[in-house]
């Protein structure tokens, strides 16, 4: 094709018809760029179809670990629902000091859950390697980009659950252990299997766990309790708030992901 091209250049040189030459010229100039410009159109639109193959599988990925963030949310509120209402049955038997004690097992229980908490989990590895690997710009929505890196770098639940642990700890240490029998005995009567211990040692130990005269009175346990009753509350609205954004977020994926197919 080039020799063709050459032959007519030539030619035209030889008959010395340098005006028809001029315009063959400029017109080869021509097909030559709209070549060019074809070539870069279609290589644009090849990359443009990878960079959104690539989208949707960030996001779908992305779909996943924040469905994974709905559940553990889900755990999570559950478990400090049920913290907080072990905290409000303990202050009434010491508030109350008329309330007899119904249940032992499950008053010894209580007191014993009230040393646990739950974390909440991290469902980021998407995120985090969209970062790394530069694909979060590959998201082709700004909106959406903005939002989620809005979520991921949120971490008031973390720090507040953090914080908590730091309180109950330092409360259980500092007095629970030292205390009440419970505790020093390592007691796990919250198996709900008639009190078993994880010491040997205490198997034969007649002495009773826990007497609702043992904490009536106690100002500095009646604190500690309204205190993680007010924290726990807290918690649980923030769970509350990330579900409904992570839950947000998720139908915002299925839009973006529906206009990009």
């Amino acid at each position: 094709m080039i020799k063709f091209f050459r032959k007519i250049r030539q030619q035209l040189l030889v008959e010395n018809r340098f005006t028809k030459y001029l315009l063959y010229a400029i017109g080869e100039i021509v097909l030559v760029v709209i070549g060019i410009l074809l070539a870069l159109q279609f290589n644009t639109w090849r990359m443009e179809n990878k960079d959104r193959e690539i989208e949707l599988v960030i996001l779908k990925k992305m779909k996943v670990d924040l469905g994974n963030d709905v559940q553990d949310l889900k755990r999570l509120k559950k478990f400090n629902t049920t913290q907080n209402e072990i905290c409000i049955r303990l202050l009434e038997y010491m508030i109350d000091e008329s309330k007899p004690l119904e249940d032992t097992l499950q008053f010894n229980n209580d007191f014993q859950q009230i040393v646990f908490y739950s974390l909440p989990k991290s469902n980021n590895t998407s995120y985090q390697l969209a970062i790394n690997t530069g694909y979060l710009n590959k998201i082709s929505s700004d909106s959406l980009v903005i939002e989620l890196s809005n979520y991921y770098n949120n971490s008031f639940i973390e720090n507040h659950f953090r914080d908590t642990e730091r309180f109950i700890n330092i409360y259980s240490e500092n007095n629970l252990m030292l205390k009440y029998p419970m505790f020093s005995k390592i007691a796990l009567v919250n198996d709900g299997h008639g009190e078993k211990y994880a010491l040997d040692r205490y198997r034969n130990d007649k002495r009773p766990l826990l007497q609702l005269r043992d904490i009536r009175g106690e100002i500095s346990l009646e604190n500690f309790l309204n205190s993680l009753s007010m924290r726990l509350i807290i918690g649980i609205k923030a769970v509350d708030i990330k579900q409904k954004w992570a839950q947000n977020l998720i139908l915002s994926i299925d839009n973006q992901r529906k206009k990009i197919k």
